[in-house]
């Protein structure tokens, strides 16, 4: 649980891992609702990159978060992704 609550930088290996285990998951039990943050979680944006969020990550996590198994739930906000200043 720590990974999903944590403020930490979160390692691309990570991430993918963490993305593979859902995944697998998921399609063992049905259809799920994947998100990436929502009102207890900092912008996915900022989470997963850090310093190195720009438009072209912020285009890299939304063609990932959208071919996830799944509806995908989109946080206000999340659609711009808009980032922590």
């Amino acid at each position: 649980m720590d990974f999903y609550y944590s403020l930490r930088d979160i390692p691309t290996v990570e991430l993918r891992d963490k993305i593979f285990e859902s995944q697998l998951t998921q399609q063992k039990y049905g259809w799920g609702a994947p998100f990436f943050e929502n009102h207890d979680l900092p912008r996915s944006l900022n989470k997963f990159f850090g310093e190195k969020a720009n438009e072209t990550n912020a285009k890299l996590l939304a063609n990932v978060f959208f071919f996830l198994r799944g509806t995908p739930f989109i946080y206000q906000g999340q659609e711009i992704e808009w980032i922590i200043l």
